[in-house]
């Protein structure tokens, strides 16, 4: 509201200029051709500020959006037990409590149809004595494997 009446002040004041040379029959043509680039010069930065009033807020508006989408982020970081990165160190397997399986959480590996007992080892067993050879291993769902017959 505050912004409208200044913009409408402005350009009264402005009109009143104009006005003023056009009624003014004494004054030359060049300073009427001066007054009238000066008001029209005047007239394009005021629109210009106005636009750039309009970014700034924008740009604003969007800095703190993302500045509270970042707080929220890192507030559930937090929540989850993480630090702020610069106090965070990365956990090694001896800083972890070694937990106990339970029977609920206990693997249980599926059984395959022509599976013999030289077959029956896990990968990591498989492995244990190959640090320098790479292996890799690879996992499919049911649903993604064809099936044959």
């Amino acid at each position: 509201m505050a912004e409208n009446g200044v913009t409408r002040d402005i350009e009264a004041a402005l009109n009143k200029i104009v006005n003023t040379t056009e009624q003014s029959g004494n004054m030359r043509k060049e300073l009427k051709k001066t007054i009238y680039e000066t008001v029209s010069t005047l007239r394009n930065l005021f629109v210009t500020l106005k636009v750039q009033i309009e970014e700034g807020k924008t740009e604003k508006g969007r800095l703190e959006r993302e500045l509270r989408d970042t707080k929220i982020t890192q507030g559930e970081r937090e929540k989850d037990g993480y630090k702020d990165d610069t106090e965070r160190q990365p956990s090694t397997s001896s800083d972890r409590k070694e937990e106990r399986p339970t029977p609920a959480s206990r693997q249980v590996l599926p059984t395959h149809k022509h599976s013999s007992t030289l077959n029956n080892k896990l990968y990591s067993e498989v492995v244990a004595g190959r640090e320098g050879k790479k292996f890799t291993l690879t996992l499919r769902s049911k649903k993604s494997t064809p099936r044959k017959g």
